[in-house]
């Protein structure tokens, strides 16, 4: 990827998250399996940086972050990413994603299916509280990494 493009994806994404300051747009619900706060990516500093920002989103109220422990083991989302979204004037979609794949779902039974394995997945996750508490302490400790 060229530089130029490379700041052109980087003023997308950084447009796109603006949507989570506006008071009228819809609230997130996120889970993220444990291994996602501590695999390190881009160094301490960085995975700092992202946890203490996660955070700050949690705090705002527009986003919900559940931990998916390593102590649960296998879990119903383990195999690929899923993302549930519903729409005022619209039936709800799902979009699941793997290596190198992509696809929207909107069958009302596949996206009743999927919703269902997302309420497994939410039921095994820490509580909001709990999930902080984890993503701040992971932050404090990539910050006396270095």
């Amino acid at each position: 990827v060229s530089e130029a493009e490379c700041d052109r994806l980087v003023v997308t994404r950084l447009e796109r998250a603006k949507i989570l300051e506006d008071p009228v747009t819809p609230v997130v619900w996120a889970l993220l399996d444990e291994a996602v706060l501590r695999r390190l990516v881009g160094g301490p500093q960085v995975m700092a940086e992202q946890l203490r920002h996660i955070v700050k989103l949690v705090e705002s109220g527009r986003v919900r972050v559940h931990v998916l422990p390593f102590g649960l083991g296998v879990h119903a989302l383990m195999q690929s990413m899923l993302t549930l979204l519903k729409f005022e004037d619209q039936p709800p979609v799902a979009y699941s994603e793997g290596i190198q794949v992509g696809k929207i779902h909107d069958s009302p039974a596949m996206v009743d299916r999927l919703e269902g394995t997302y309420d497994l997945a939410l039921g095994d996750a820490m509580p909001l509280k709990e999930s902080l508490t984890l993503m701040r302490a992971t932050a404090k400790d990539y910050e006396h990494c270095e």
